[in-house]
């Protein structure tokens, strides 16, 4: 076999290998992100004012946490003044009332 032959099959060799490998390892990778559970975000609020505490809201997207600081009575009433300013900060081009 000559040099030139020999040295094409280890590149053909060597790029089957490196195929081979390459895809191996991703489909390592994809089985391990399937193993690990998808990391969710906290998203919630509470505010806590003169002894009233709204205790612990869930949102799941901006929309809905400006809809659920508005409402007084999900809110238990309490730390208007609190939301209003988380409102205003959050809420940009929304009217409170």
């Amino acid at each position: 076999m000559s040099f030139l032959k020999f040295y094409s099959f280890l590149t053909k060799q060597g790029l089957l290998l490196f195929t081979v490998l390459a895809f191996g390892q991703a489909l390592s990778s994809c089985a391990n992100s399937l193993n690990h559970e998808e990391e969710t975000v906290d998203m919630s609020y509470q505010f806590k004012e003169n002894q009233c505490d709204t205790t612990p809201i869930k949102y799941t997207s901006a929309e809905d946490l400006c809809a659920k600081l508005k409402d007084s009575q999900l809110n238990h009433y309490c730390a208007e003044r609190l939301r209003y300013d988380e409102f205003q900060k959050k809420c940009p081009n929304q009217q409170w009332n």
